[in-house]
């Protein structure tokens, strides 16, 4: 049964980079926007190495889910990047539909999504990358979030609460050196709280952002 975990995180902070470590022979990525990765390692990924796809629709993107499990067993790691983005291009198509059917219709479509990678057959890890939003009270940031297409939507479904594993990504200086972290459980930061989380002892509270340890401890975890 495949183990998903969410990432969580600004532009710039890690979450793309930390698929630098994987096997690209053993990697599949689903691009939602069509963006260069940001390492070397870009060049072994594409459409011609038959372990890259790029779109934005939920139908496709749970079809080829489905197409690794049943026929690719080359490929143990999979990795959707801005997949947060796959709710706000339904939403901006569906602009003129009045009413809330559209928003429980996106809500489920993620779902359908995120229920596919729970339940694909065989030793798959994957990775859902999704870009946070400040949760605000009374003018204050109290919360890291994650970005759906507002209110209405995050009052019926969090993906988050779908999932046991999910990372928050930090970056801090030290020594003039930047540091790029993944935060796996619950913690208060200056007075605002990131929601991460995991398996008890699955991981330190903070990680380097390296995907090949995250799917490698996973692994051994559940084994």
């Amino acid at each position: 049964m495949a183990k998903t975990v969410i990432i969580v995180g600004e532009s710039g902070t890690g979450k793309s980079s930390s698929l630098r470590s994987l096997n690209s022979k053993e990697t599949y990525i689903i691009k939602v926007i069509d963006k260069e990765l940001p390492f070397r390692e870009d060049k072994n990924y594409s459409t011609a190495l038959k372990n890259l796809a790029v779109t934005s629709k939920s139908e496709d993107i749970v079809a080829i889910l489905k197409g690794i499990s049943k026929s690719r067993p080359d490929i143990k790691n999979i990795i959707i990047d801005d997949i947060g983005f796959v709710m706000t291009k339904e939403f901006f198509d569906r602009s003129n539909e009045s009413g809330f059917v559209k928003f429980t219709d996106i809500a489920k479509h993620m779902q359908e999504i995120i229920q596919t990678c729970e339940n694909l057959e065989g030793d798959l890890t994957i990775a859902l990358m999704f870009h946070v939003e400040n949760v605000v009270s009374d003018g204050i940031i109290v919360e890291k979030g994650l970005k759906t297409i507002g209110k209405l939507l995050d009052q019926a479904y969090d993906p988050r609460a779908t999932v046991s594993t999910v990372f928050y990504t930090d970056v801090k200086v030290e020594k003039e050196t930047t540091v790029y972290e993944f935060i796996t459980n619950r913690v208060v930061v200056k007075g605002v709280t990131i929601p991460a989380k995991s398996p008890i002892d699955m991981f330190e509270k903070r990680i380097p952002n390296d995907l090949q340890f995250v799917f490698n401890r996973i692994r051994e975890y559940y084994s």
